[in-house]
């Protein structure tokens, strides 16, 4: 089975919440992928499991975060330590943890010359702040979003706007804000995000 079936099969099993026969299914991938050092199929294979972990019920967020930390171990990249982040923060809710992954994923993702992944994970950054109350911190980062959209570099457009809507009800540097959002709005291709984002602009 490759990638494509085994991702359609298991998402299958997981809107029927089937979720051991999901977990079967990834298992014995993952068992196949060590077998034949397929690195690709292994960073998949537990990129799934952590989701699936996220997903059961109640979700099994312990197993998820030490399958973020295998994937780490297979692939020390910064579009991982970015997917870590985001797990701790959409589903373990743990704020403080996500930050300190996410200024991991920003640093690992500039260093290896990503700035897609290291935009997101600042926006990621900014989110976690914005939980635990820092807010002098979340507005170093949206001064550092702001310096990556000036310099026209490689970005996801509209990954950083919960970030700025959340920042802007915050009364958090909203002339900084109106900035980003003007100049993104026009070039976000998602509808949906770039609505959001001229509202923030106005």
């Amino acid at each position: 089975m490759d990638i494509r079936e085994l991702d359609d099969a298991v998402s299958a099993l997981i809107r029927r919440k089937k979720y051991a026969e999901a977990e079967a299914l990834l298992q014995e991938a993952r068992r196949e992928a060590v077998e034949k050092a397929d690195l690709d199929t292994a960073d998949f294979v537990l990129s799934e499991l952590t989701a699936l972990c996220c997903q059961m019920e109640p979700p099994e967020i312990v197993r998820a975060t030490e399958l973020c930390k295998e994937r780490e171990t297979i692939r020390n990249t910064g579009y991982n330590k970015w997917q870590t982040a985001m797990m701790l923060y959409w589903s373990a809710h743990n704020y403080s943890q996500t930050v300190a992954k996410a200024r991991e994923a920003v640093q690992k993702s500039l260093d290896e010359a990503d700035t897609k992944t290291a935009y997101s994970a600042l926006s990621l950054l900014g989110l976690a702040l914005l939980e635990l109350d820092r807010a002098d911190e979340a507005a170093a980062v949206l001064a550092n979003i702001e310096d990556m959209v000036q310099q026209r570099k490689s970005l996801v457009v509209g990954d950083e706007t919960l970030f700025l809507e959340r920042a802007n009800v915050r009364g958090l540097d909203r002339p900084t804000i109106r900035r980003i959002a003007t100049i993104l709005g026009p070039v976000c291709r998602d509808v949906t995000f770039a609505k959001r984002l001229q509202a923030l602009s106005s």
